[in-house]
């Protein structure tokens, strides 16, 4: 639900449901959303674990019962130079 209020439903749809294809296909990766990024079916799951990443840090810096008040995500997301569709 979060990835849909950045990106276009149909983009994370895409992104999301691109394990159970990846499987199909005879090649390891394939290039579905450009000649410059490459997924396979460990792409899905690197997606939420970076976005989930950087939600995690804000949840940390506005919960006052955090030591944390600052901090950085450093992730690089599978798409990471991703427009919203």
């Amino acid at each position: 639900e979060e990835l849909k209020r950045v990106h276009a439903v149909n983009f994370v749809d895409k992104v999301l449901h691109f394990e159970a294809t990846a499987k199909k296909k005879a090649k390891a990766y394939s290039f579905p959303f450009g000649p410059d990024t490459y997924v396979n079916e460990h792409t899905p799951r690197c997606a939420r674990l970076a976005a989930g990443c950087l939600l995690s840090l804000v949840d940390a810096c506005l919960d006052v019962s955090s030591p944390a008040r600052s901090g950085m995500a450093v992730v690089r997301p599978p798409g990471h130079h991703a427009t919203a569709d």
